[in-house]
């Protein structure tokens, strides 16, 4: 399973620093999931979706 994450800003323009993917434990237990380090430094909308792909 992956965690993914994209950040437009308010003209829904991508933002490359803020958007990414990383993988997360797929065993059938809940985790919390901490993401450190993503500046979020302007106004827009985050997007996040977990997939079940590599």
């Amino acid at each position: 399973m992956r965690e993914n994450w994209v950040l437009f800003d308010e003209q829904f323009k991508f933002v490359w620093s803020s958007s990414g993917a990383e993988p997360v434990e797929s065993s059938g237990v809940v985790k919390e999931f901490n993401k450190t380090g993503m500046p979020v430094d302007k106004n827009g909308y985050l997007y996040i979706v977990a997939s079940p792909g590599q």
